[in-house]
């Protein structure tokens, strides 16, 4: 295991495990239900059983580790992109550590949840895990690999002739096992707060999670007409046409410099990202540059080029 990816979910990982732990020897001292979520003002307003929200919390921050020791041991072609996704990693199981104890320190002793308040500690959480992400950014040594050259070629077009490219990319192996863990997961909570009668949490979770079940794969397709993709369900779709296009490459793509897969945005532009590799890089006239990880990228982006330049 290399330095990065140790410093990344090695410390964050014990201050999880040590939360956790000290939750369970407390549980006796505390009231059931407890204050699951508190307003901005400090009051609690949502509850739950104490055992199901430490090992809710403790599933949420494991499967944050695993997503971001995925991304860690795909590589970076940038030490800034490392650094960063390093600090958001870090710093999002660190905040989840943080209001663990805050909450359920906050209920010690209380023989009603509901008189439970958090007062001003919720910024005091913020800062330490921003401080605690900033500590791990700073301290990690980045794995940094040199993107590799992808063959450039022809597709000669003549005025009268056509042709048509067809590539897909999906995602698969461990990523799919995160991305279908998490969808449980967000899928079980929501249900859970909807048997709670807490219809605001549960619509929000509800709706994020869709994006977990359309974001696994892409069609594409270049013809005459434009560069055409949709998700693996059907939608949405969308078609660039080539008076939008002002040119096209094939770049090197890993999560590391995305912040993860599914539809991103970043420095360098929108992205649909679905596996390491390959993947088309069209420049647009209005706009910043979209991304799509695709196999075969190198013929799609010559068809392309045809299409311009005919």
């Amino acid at each position: 295991m290399n330095r990065y990816l140790l410093t990344t979910t090695g410390i964050p990982a014990l201050a999880l495990l040590a939360a956790v732990t000290w939750s369970l020897t407390i549980l006796g001292d505390l009231p059931d239900p407890v204050a699951s979520h508190f307003a901005a003002d400090g009051t609690a307003d949502g509850f739950s059983s104490p055992l199901v929200l430490i090992l809710g919390l403790a599933a949420l921050g494991v499967f944050l580790l695993a997503l971001f020791a995925v991304i860690a041991r795909s590589g970076f072609t940038s030490g800034i992109s490392a650094r960063f996704m390093a600090g958001i990693g870090s710093g999002s199981v660190l905040l989840l550590a943080v209001l663990l104890v805050l909450m359920l320190d906050a209920q010690r002793g209380l023989a009603d949840a509901t008189a439970a308040t958090l007062g001003g500690t919720l910024p005091l959480a913020f800062g330490v895990a921003a401080a605690g992400g900033l500590l791990v950014a700073l301290l990690t040594r980045p794995v940094v690999t040199e993107a590799p050259e992808f063959e450039s070629t022809e597709i000669p077009l003549s005025d009268t002739s056509r042709a048509v490219w067809f590539g897909s990319a999906r995602i698969s192996g461990w990523i799919l096992v995160i991305f279908v863990a998490g969808a449980v997961v967000i899928l079980m909570t929501a249900v859970h707060m909807l048997l709670d009668a807490q219809w605001l949490l549960a619509a929000v979770l509800f709706v994020s999670f869709l994006p977990l079940v359309l974001l696994t794969g892409v069609h594409m397709r270049v013809d005459a007409q434009g560069i055409h993709w949709r998700l693996l369900a059907g939608f949405p779709r969308r078609t660039i046409p080539y008076s939008a296009v002002t040119g096209v490459s094939v770049v090197d793509m890993r999560p590391g410099d995305w912040g993860g897969w599914g539809w991103r945005i970043g420095p360098h532009g929108q992205a649909l990202f679905f596996r390491s590799g390959e993947g088309l890089r069209i420049e647009r006239a209005r706009g910043s540059a979209f991304h799509i990880s695709v196999d075969d990228a190198s013929r799609g982006a010559a068809l392309i080029r045809a299409y311009l330049d005919s």
